[in-house]
C-alpha cells in the first residue's frame, strides 16, 4: 500500500477491511473458487496468488500450492 494516499478517507478501518477482502475472499471468488479464501481454523485457504490476470497458487493452512 505504499504510496497509496489515504489523505480523504473517513474511516481508515473500512478501507483495512475492504484490503483484506480483496486479497482474501475477493481473490478467490475472481478465481472461481468459491470455497476459499477464508482466515478461519480448518479453512480451505487463506490467501490466493495472481500472477497477471491469472491465479497461480493459494496459501493452504500454512502450506503454499503453487500451480
Amino acid at each position: 500500500m505504499r504510496g497509496l494516499d489515504l489523505s480523504g478517507l473517513k474511516d481508515p478501518e473500512a478501507v483495512a477491511r475492504e484490503v483484506l477482502w480483496a486479497h482474501t475472499l475477493g481473490a478467490s471468488l475472481a478465481a472461481g473458487w468459491a470455497d476459499y479464501g477464508c482466515i478461519a481454523p480448518g479453512a480451505r485457504a487463506d490467501l490466493t496468488l495472481w500472477e497477471g490476470k491469472r491465479p497461480v497458487g493459494r496459501v493452504y493452512r500454512g502450506n503454499l500450492e503453487i500451480f
